[in-house]
């Protein structure tokens, strides 16, 4: 019993800190999603300083809404029919037996934005 019993927390604390790591890494995607949603309903692809710091502010802003995470950064970029929100982190272990991971995660949408069909007369 007193080998079995070590091995078994072992094996315990480790499946609870990849299922933390797991919910750190979906946090990170709803995050990306987050700012790709705002991204992709903005309107605003001609002019992208104006929206890009609004969505990394909107990824940002749920990642560190959730917690369990630091050092959160997002990236946010666009052309002309795609827009892309990239968010890391770092995973902070709240059983403190690991160092803090880093988990990243991308989201490339398709931009919507209304186009005149250019056969139709203005």
């Amino acid at each position: 019993m007193a080998i079995i019993a070590p091995v078994f927390l072992l094996l315990i604390f480790g499946i609870v800190e990849f299922g933390l790591w797991m919910y750190a890494r979906n946090v990170v995607t709803l995050a990306a999603r987050e700012g790709a949603s705002y991204l992709r309903v903005s309107g605003a692809v001609d002019d992208p300083s104006g929206w890009q710091g609004a969505a990394e502010d909107t990824a940002t802003a749920y990642a560190e809404q959730v917690g369990l995470m630091t050092n959160v950064t997002a990236t946010a970029t666009s052309d002309d029919e795609q827009a892309t929100v990239r968010v890391c982190g770092e995973y902070a272990h709240p059983m403190g037996m690991l160092s803090d991971a880093p988990v990243c995660q991308t989201v490339i949408v398709e931009i919507e934005q209304f186009e005149p069909d250019p056969g139709e007369p203005e």
